[in-house]
């Protein structure tokens, strides 16, 4: 049926009786009716999108973090144990965004040779990530998709980004992050920690969140409290080269190459 149509539905005996509506891409919609001799009863059917997206994975453990013969902010490269959480397999994508635009009345993507048109995205960018979102739209974004979904779902630490792109503990694992941790090979992601290049000295060891606050950066005319950025110019075959790449921009601000992707922590007690 297509939205606001009417259906008549007849044949039901007297008594209590369970509807369920099914289409595809959304979730099931479930009431009880009470169906009673000589009268009509009227259910009105609202289907919600399936809005999570795929999800990967990462089982609990110690990885290394970093890199030694990378830049300044990559040094020392330290161990770090990482709780089980799941990573979505690719960038958050222009048409789950607008499903967050739609409903919420957020401003849609707009900068510099790019951007939607009355909360439409570029024909034929679908699953293109979505670009041109702050750290703040990013974290309004995780908020909305919690509500809606029951789940709750943030930005990655870096740690966790790391850990995801460059998992290697057993040949199964590394097997499954080659194959379905996927980068568009052109935008760098948000991460929730503070930028500080001089954070890996402190080399947290359990689940870090980065520090308290940002160094504070100048660049590009603007200067303050940055938020990490993790990903950049790469495909997904060189993941593992430059997984430990560190990057920076302000939260407040957006840019042609700054998408992101989301994390679903793990209830805890749930079966794996």
């Amino acid at each position: 049926p297509k939205v606001g149509q009417q259906n008549l539905l007849q044949g039901f005996s007297t008594g209590t009786h369970k509807i369920v509506a099914r289409k595809k891409n959304f979730y099931d919609w479930a009431a009880e009716v009470a169906v009673e001799p000589g009268k009509t009863s009227s259910v009105k059917i609202v289907l919600k999108p399936l809005i999570d997206p795929e999800m990967l994975l990462i089982e609990e453990g110690i990885f290394e973090m970093g890199n030694n013969s990378g830049d300044g902010d990559q040094r020392p490269k330290h161990q770090v144990f990482i709780t089980a959480f799941e990573i979505s397999k690719t960038e958050v994508t222009n048409q789950l965004y607008k499903k967050f635009v739609d409903e919420t009345g957020q401003a849609p993507p707009q900068g510099l040779g790019y951007g939607w048109h009355a909360n439409q995205y570029p024909i034929g960018h679908d699953d293109f990530p979505v670009v041109f979102v702050s750290w703040n739209d990013a974290v309004a974004f995780c908020k909305w998709l919690s509500q809606e979904s029951g789940s709750v779902y943030r930005l990655p630490t870096e740690a966790e980004w790391e850990k995801a792109a460059k998992l290697k503990s057993t040949p199964e694992a590394a097997n499954q992050i080659n194959d379905k941790f996927l980068s568009a090979g052109r935008v760098w992601e948000w991460c929730s920690d503070w930028y500080d290049p001089d954070y890996y000295k402190l080399r947290d060891r359990v689940n870090p969140q980065g520090p308290v606050a940002g160094k504070k950066m100048k660049m590009m005319g603007f200067d303050g409290q940055t938020k990490s950025l993790r990903g950049g110019g790469f495909g997904k075959g060189q993941v593992l080269l430059r997984a430990a790449e560190r990057n920076q921009y302000f939260p407040n601000k957006s840019r042609f190459d700054i998408g992101f992707r989301v994390v679903r922590e793990i209830k805890q007690g749930a079966s794996k």
